[in-house]
C-alpha cells in the first residue's frame, strides 16, 4: 500500500488530536507533522497523557516551520473562519487539503458572512471545495478535488437520517423538516467557557442557539441538493452533560398511505452499500453509547400515522463520524484506498 505523508495544523484541539489518534495505527498514512500555536515544542502527550508511550505521541511544531511541499495531505483542524486564511497558499503545492471546519462548507460568500458573521476571505475557492459526505456525496467528486470540506457533526447525522426520504414521492412537495438534535459537550471544542464547564452542564439539559445556530444553513444546502428543491429547516440543537456522543430526530411529513414498513425499506435500501452506516430493525431505536469512539452511524424509524410523519433518528459520535473518523474516510475515498482503512477500530482519547 503506498504511503503517504500527512500533516495536521491545530493538532492539540478535540479533532486534532482525534486524527493523530487514529492516523497513528492507518497503514497508508503517516502524520509527519502536527502543528500548534501555543504549545509549539511540547509532546503531545504533555497535553494528552493518554499519548504517553503511544505512536501518537509526537512533538509539536509552530505552523510556520510546515512546508507543504513535504507532505501529501493537510487536515486543517483549526476554528471555524482561521481554514479560509490557510487554504489558499496549501493549494499553491498541489496537496490535498482536508478542512473541518464550515469555512468551505456553504457555496454562497454572502449566506457564510451573514451566518458566521465575518467576510470570506477566499471566496473563489468555495466552488472548487467539494462537500465531502461519503454517503451522499459522488465518491468520484472527492477523489477529483484537491480542497475537500467535511460536514459539521449536525449536518452529518441530519442529513442520513433525513435524505432517503427526500427524493421519494412520500415526501410532501411543500414540505419542511423539523430537526431536534442532542450533542455531547466535546462539540464545542476544547476551550472551555462560562456555558460548557463542569458547573455549568452537570445535571442539565439545554437547548441552545434555537432556529438560529449555524449549522442550519448548510444542513438546508446538504438536504436541498438531495431533495432537488429548496428544503427549509428548523433546527434546534441541546447540549447534554456527557462528553461525545450526538443524536439527530428528524420529523419528516409525509403523504397519506405511507407506511413504517415502506420508509424502513427505502432507508435498508438507500445504505445497503454503505458499511459505516446501520439501519436498525423496526422497533429499535439508536443509543449514542452505541458508536462512541466509532465512525459509525445507527438509525431508527419510527412512522406516526396519525400525523403521516416519520420520525427517524440518527446517533453518531460527534468527534468520530462528526469529524475525525469521517474525515480520514474522504481521506482514504480521496487516495482510492478502501475507506474503511484504519476506521475499523480506533482508541479514543478525549
Amino acid at each position: 500500500m503506498k504511503k503517504y505523508k500527512v500533516a495536521i495544523i491545530g493538532a492539540t484541539g478535540f479533532t486534532g488530536v482525534e486524527l493523530i489518534s487514529i492516523l497513528s495505527s492507518h497503514p497508508a498514512f503517516d502524520v509527519t507533522i502536527a502543528t500548534a500555536r501555543r504549545d509549539a515544542g511540547a509532546f503531545l502527550s504533555d497535553i494528552y497523557p493518554a499519548l504517553k508511550g503511544t505512536k501518537a505521541d509526537i512533538v509539536l511544531t509552530p505552523v510556520e516551520e510546515l512546508n507543504p511541499s513535504k507532505v501529501d495531505i493537510v487536515f486543517l483542524a483549526v476554528p471555524h473562519t482561521s481554514a479560509m486564511g490557510i487554504a489558499e497558499k496549501l493549494l499553491r503545492s498541489h496537496v490535498t487539503v482536508i478542512d473541518l471546519s464550515a469555512d468551505f462548507r456553504l457555496k454562497d460568500p454572502q449566506v457564510y458572512q451573514s451566518w458566521y458573521g465575518v467576510a470570506h476571505l477566499a471566496p473563489a475557492l468555495l466552488e472548487q471545495a467539494v462537500y465531502a459526505l461519503p454517503e451522499l456525496t459522488p465518491h468520484e467528486k472527492i477523489s477529483s478535488a484537491k480542497l475537500l470540506s467535511c460536514p459539521g457533526c449536525y449536518p452529518t447525522a441530519t442529513a442520513l437520517a433525513a435524505a432517503p426520504l427526500l427524493g421519494s414521492p412520500s415526501f410532501g412537495a411543500d414540505a419542511s423538516l423539523i430537526v431536534d438534535a442532542k450533542s455531547g459537550v466535546s462539540g464545542a471544542g476544547r476551550p472551555a467557557c462560562a456555558t460548557t464547564h463542569y458547573c455549568a452542564i452537570d445535571e442539565s439539559v439545554s437547548a441552545y442557539k434555537a432556529a438560529m445556530h449555524q449549522h442550519t444553513p448548510e444542513i438546508e444546502q446538504m438536504l436541498s441538493s438531495v431533495a432537488r428543491r429548496e428544503v427549509a429547516v428548523t433546527f434546534v440543537p441541546h447540549l447534554i452533560p456527557m462528553k461525545r456522543g450526538l443524536l439527530s430526530t428528524v420529523y419528516i411529513p409525509c403523504h397519506t398511505g405511507t407506511t413504517a414498513q415502506g420508509v424502513y425499506h427505502r432507508y435498508a435500501s438507500a445504505y445497503k452499500d454503505k458499511p459505516f452506516v446501520t439501519v436498525l430493525e423496526l422497533g429499535q431505536q439508536p443509543r449514542t453509547a452505541s458508536v462512541t469512539g466509532s465512525n459509525h452511524a445507527h438509525i431508527g424509524i419510527a412512522y406516526d400515522a396519525r400525523t403521516d410523519t416519520a420520525i427517524v433518528t440518527c446517533a453518531i459520535d460527534n468527534l468520530g463520524k462528526g469529524a475525525s473518523a469521517q474525515a480520514i474516510q474522504v481521506a482514504n475515498i480521496s487516495k482510492g484506498i478502501p475507506q474503511t482503512t484504519g476506521l475499523e477500530t480506533y482508541r479514543s482519547i478525549v
